[in-house]
């Protein structure tokens, strides 16, 4: 009786598992992320920031997907070529979360120090 309650256990769980969101780009660093579960692990302060920017994403409806967001990032980049992240952005070729995190990661999570243009995002 015993084994049949853990294999439901184990099926419930990877059936969980593969139908959450999860962000492992940063395994390597010491963290990640899961949405369905609301669950994140790291193990330093840059990654803890890192992290917690998927977790606002995910709460904030993955706004790093919406049409909104992906015209304002490449607005922003086009229309001040010189300044920070204009590049990057340009030449950026992974997935908008990851970019989402990555800008929050750059400024250690300080909102106030992002492109005006895109602090909306982030609140």
């Amino acid at each position: 009786m015993k084994s049949t309650k853990l294999l439901y256990l184990i099926v419930l769980i990877i059936g969980l598992l593969s139908s959450c969101g999860f962000t492992a780009s940063n395994m390597t660093r010491g963290g990640f992320y899961i949405a369905g579960l609301d669950y994140l692990y790291c193990t330093s302060e840059l990654t803890c920031i890192h992290e917690h920017a998927h977790r606002m994403d995910a709460q904030r409806g993955f706004i790093s997907s919406t049409p909104e967001y992906q015209l304002a990032i490449q607005s922003y980049a086009m229309n001040n070529p010189g300044k920070l992240w204009s590049s990057q952005i340009l030449n950026y070729r992974g997935s908008m979360s990851e970019m989402y995190a990555q800008m929050y990661e750059s400024v250690s999570g300080k909102i106030d120090l992002l492109p005006i243009e895109l602090r909306r995002f982030y609140y």
